[in-house]
């Protein structure tokens, strides 16, 4: 009878938009986690639209172990699901509130992480001379985050950002008032595909006069535009991956130390939305580069220069246009990055994270750490470190 038990399969019932991109890559993230050696019997519900909380109920009264839900279902189905009792796992945008359960953990895309690599990567192409975000034409709560985090973090690094609402406002209208060169970052891809079509309609060139950035990295939109679209892309995988590892500790009478779980972005791919034909563009971007890959090797400034084959006036005076910082500060900034994410993920000492990191001393870092952050490192990793 034991050997029975340790051998049976839990049944799970997921929720999940099968037949969109984003859904194929969690549905990965899931079979990831199932190949490690956690198999379930697993209920593939294909789209949220299919579900009413009676069909949820009558499954979940059928034997359900374990809910996934990664496709923003309503509140009418997550309160089903609360009151069910059972473990779950719910993808909802960041500022929708459940109802308390200790047996119901919320997942979902990081809006920062998402604005702050977009960020980067516009800031590191060229010289704009405005900004702009475009939400989606519903206005979904996911959308209006990632468009605040896009202006803060813009507004830190001393530019501004318009943001428009392409169902109030006439968008080729909006896109023609902005100074150029101008960067727009899209809600998503189909929303990017959208204001490349609007700049085409009154005659913006697009990346020329409108750098154009999605969201998703969709090859349904990204692929099939003129030019393709650049795009961030998110961590659906992960966002399978830790769904999964979270429902099974559930299931297993672990209490979720967090009731909530974050994923973000896992890079960009560069397509001719953003591609400028700018020399001093292309300079910054390939000094970018090199920095991403040796930041943490201790280069200094001086090796930047020398890979490029420029002086270090030519190439601080450019770094200085686009991002408003010296090469040394952006260097500096890779590296604190890596600080902060082996300080949130990771058990690593914080003397060998010193040394991973490229920096000379442990002094140093504390020093620039503590100016940053107002905190310690220590106390860093305990309050943002991965339960």
């Amino acid at each position: 009878m034991k050997r029975e038990n340790m051998m049976r399969r839990r049944r799970v019932d997921i929720v999940v938009a099968i037949n969109a991109f984003a859904g194929q890559g969690k549905i990965e993230g899931i079979f990831d986690f199932q190949n490690e050696g956690h198999p379930w019997n697993i209920n593939l519900m294909y789209a949220h639209d299919w579900i009413t909380p009676k069909a949820l109920a009558k499954s979940i009264a059928s034997g359900t172990e374990g809910l996934i839900l990664l496709s923003h279902p309503s509140s009418e189905i997550i309160r089903t699901v609360i009151r069910s009792g059972i473990p779950a796992v719910i993808e909802a945008s960041r500022h929708e509130t459940f109802p308390e359960s200790p047996r119901c953990i919320h997942i979902f895309c990081d809006p920062h992480s998402l604005a702050s690599e977009a960020a980067t990567h516009l800031l590191s192409r060229q010289t704009f001379a405005d900004f702009c975000y475009v939400n989606t034409r519903e206005e979904e709560i996911w959308s209006i985050d990632r468009g605040e985090e896009f202006r803060e973090i813009l507004k830190g690094r001393g530019y501004n950002c318009r943001i428009t609402f392409p169902r109030k406002h006439n968008l080729a209208r909006e896109l023609k008032r902005l100074s150029r060169p101008a960067a727009v970052l899209a809600a998503n891809d189909e929303t990017a595909k959208m204001v490349i079509e609007a700049c085409q309609s009154i005659s913006l060139k697009v990346p020329d006069d409108i750098a154009v950035l999605g969201v998703d990295d969709d090859p349904t939109f990204c692929a099939t535009s003129t030019p393709m679209i650049s795009s961030v892309a998110q961590d659906f995988r992960k966002c399978g991956y830790l769904a999964s590892s979270a429902l099974e500790r559930m299931m297993n009478g672990e209490t979720p130390s967090s009731d909530e779980i974050r994923y973000g972005a896992k890079g960009i791919s560069i397509r001719k939305s953003t591609l400028s034909d700018s020399p001093h563009a292309l300079m910054v971007q390939k000094a970018l580069n090199y920095i991403d890959e040796n930041a943490c090797r201790g280069i200094g400034a001086q090796q930047v220069c020398d890979y490029l084959g420029v002086s270090r006036r030519l190439i601080d005076l450019r770094f200085r246009e686009i991002h408003r910082i010296s090469m040394h500060e952006v260097i500096i900034e890779r590296r604190i990055e890596e600080v902060k994410k082996l300080l949130t993920t990771t058990e690593i000492p914080i003397s060998e994270i010193t040394q991973r990191c490229g920096f000379a001393n442990r002094t140093h870092l504390k020093k620039i750490f503590y100016q940053r952050f107002g905190m310690t490192m220590r106390d860093y990793r305990n309050r943002n470190g991965e339960k």
